[in-house]
């Protein structure tokens, strides 16, 4: 029998596994390949199953919902940081803008839990692209007044323009494409931030739970 799940791991579980119809529909919307790496919808119900599971801890941090930094997925400990009292569901003015930010982090939980093998700039990228494109779907976008944070929300947003993500799925993002090199430089611009931009790494996976055989990892 495991553990009972804190406030916030039901909550960030809750959202990945909503049939609430604009959730479903901006979950929809995460269908993309960058540098190799897929990401699919069901990738991110499959994090929400693990966070019931237990398999991925979701703990409280104090910081403000909405901001850049409110939440931190950290591979080897299979953990995500979230806002306490963090709520995905009640209507409210940043509502998106913290749903956004739990997807930026459940796709980094998703390249650990595939064991891929990719650096740090273009986790980043893929996270910050799945983040803008699920808060554009909904008719938001993620910006912040900050110039380095902004400028790596200008290079997401523009990728999901310019590859006109809301409408054709299935977007294929090369790391040698000039506006995925652009959002990548963004990141690396910001080295407080990002120190290790340039390093390769490689997820050492998602431990414990039950693996469900209709998806398994993939390099």
């Amino acid at each position: 029998m495991s553990e009972a799940l804190s406030p916030e791991a039901t909550e960030v579980a809750d959202f990945l596994l909503s049939e609430e119809s604009y959730i479903t529909f901006g979950l929809g919307k995460l269908n993309f390949t960058l540098a190799g790496f897929r990401v699919d919808t069901q990738g991110y119900r499959e994090i929400g199953h693990k966070i019931r599971q237990g398999a991925i801890e979701v703990r409280p941090v104090e910081s403000a919902p909405g901001s850049s930094v409110a939440a931190v997925y950290t591979g080897l400990l299979d953990r995500l940081s979230v806002p306490a009292g963090l709520d995905l569901h009640t209507p409210r003015r940043r509502r998106i803008k913290d749903q956004s930010m739990v997807v930026h982090e459940v796709t980094h939980a998703l390249v650990d839990f595939h064991r891929f093998t990719t650096t740090g700039a273009l986790d980043e990228a893929c996270a910050y692209v799945a983040g803008q494109l699920y808060a554009m779907s909904l008719g938001d976008l993620q910006s912040s007044s900050r110039p380095r944070d902004n400028a790596i929300f200008t290079a997401s947003r523009t990728i999901v323009q310019q590859r006109r993500m809301k409408f054709v799925p299935g977007a294929v993002l090369m790391a040698s494409d000039s506006d995925v090199a652009a959002l990548a430089a963004a990141v690396r611009g910001h080295t407080q931030a990002y120190p290790d931009a340039d390093v390769r790494r490689t997820g050492d996976g998602v431990h414990g739970g039950l693996i469900d055989p209709w998806y398994m990892p993939r390099n």
